[in-house]
């Protein structure tokens, strides 16, 4: 069965991008790895705290973000004029660090890197590093390429950007997002963020997923400020949430406000799964097959609407962050597939992604 959901419409935009569930930033925690969930006693605890009321979504969004510093992706060796490789970092930066200045002046993307290093008239530099829970600095001798530039020895970017699903809109206009983390492809690590934004996306194609080889979606986004939805200000392990647009109100007039629930309401049943696989938000049919309330996991779900499983053979890359519903009410979002079985998937409660 689907429902279709009154909705805008989503412009058309003019660049193309495959989303691999946020395809390009989520290669290791991100949407889609097997997961092995513990059974648990299902233990109704009763809350006397109401959930607040949102705007459930469910249609995909051009996801774009600037990092906080440019993160370090690889050390590199240099080739001299003396005929020999020479790797300035190579022991001092580690894959998944951020510089954040250089000789105490901000550094905020790959330009401004490279100018203070080519800069450098052979002197020492100094680099403020943030690894991990920790910040320190460390100095670095830049050496000369067989041009006579000077280069530190490192591969870094200072950006991701894909496709995901928008969650949900409360009602000061406050927004959540996938579901997951952002990580980075090339380190597995998830992404810290300085800005960044939501802009329109359209789906084009859909590629089915089969067991062994999750599906995926292929869209286009417009970055662009007539086509801009929101700011992101936070990437969490809920997912990521900013505030929306005026534009993005002006398209919510008239939507209904959905009641959210509290982790102990989700039972085992039929539910509802809402994304956008024909241009607008429909609801489709899931099963709801194990649930863990008392745990910092979430839920398992399984994909029984015929039409869905035609049209993308379950749940796909691009999903995450479609919202779930039982009971008229919002209970999750779905964030990973189970990649032998794209049926089945795991979802995070919604209370979990509102008190994140």
């Amino acid at each position: 069965m689907q429902m279709k959901i009154t909705y805008f419409k989503i412009r058309k935009a003019v660049a193309i991008l495959f989303a691999i569930a946020i395809a390009v930033c989520c290669a290791h925690h991100g949407s889609f790895q097997s997961v092995a969930a513990t059974a648990m006693k299902n233990t109704a605890v009763q809350k006397t705290a109401q959930m607040p009321q949102v705007y459930p979504c469910g249609f995909p969004v051009g996801i774009y973000m600037e990092t906080e510093g440019v993160m370090v992706v690889t050390t590199a060796q240099i080739p001299t004029n003396l005929e020999t490789l020479s790797s300035p970092c190579e022991g001092s930066l580690q894959q998944g660090d951020y510089i954040t200045s250089i000789n105490g002046n901000p550094v905020n993307s790959k330009e401004e890197l490279v100018s203070s290093v080519e800069a450098c008239a052979g002197q020492p530099l100094t680099l403020h590093i943030v690894r991990e829970q920790e910040s320190f600095d460390i100095s670095v001798l830049p050496i000369q390429d067989t041009s006579g530039t000077y280069r530190l020895g490192v591969w870094v970017k200072d950006d991701v950007q894909g496709i995901g699903t928008l969650t949900y809109i409360s009602e000061d206009g406050h927004f959540g997002a996938l579901g997951h983390p952002i990580n980075d492809s090339d380190t597995g690590k998830r992404v810290s963020v300085r800005k960044g934004g939501l802009y329109e996306s359209q789906i084009q194609m859909i590629i089915r997923g089969k067991n062994g080889t999750p599906g995926s979606f292929c869209g286009i986004i417009c970055y662009d400020t007539s086509t801009f939805l929101g700011n992101i200000y936070e990437n969490t392990a809920c997912g990521i949430y900013g505030n929306v647009s005026a534009l993005m109100k002006e398209k919510l007039e008239g939507a209904t406000l959905m009641q959210t629930a509290h982790k102990e309401e989700v039972v085992c049943g039929k539910a509802l799964l809402r994304c956008a696989v024909n241009g607008e938000p429909q609801d489709y049919e899931v099963e709801i097959i194990k649930t863990q309330p008392g745990s910092t996991g979430g839920f398992q779900i399984c994909v029984t609407d015929k039409v869905l499983l035609e049209k993308t053979g379950g749940i796909i890359q691009g999903m995450s962050g479609s919202p779930l519903i039982q009971n008229g009410k919002m209970i999750g979002a779905v964030t990973h597939v189970f990649v032998n079985d794209p049926t089945k998937g795991y979802a995070i409660y919604a209370e979990d992604m509102l008190n994140h």
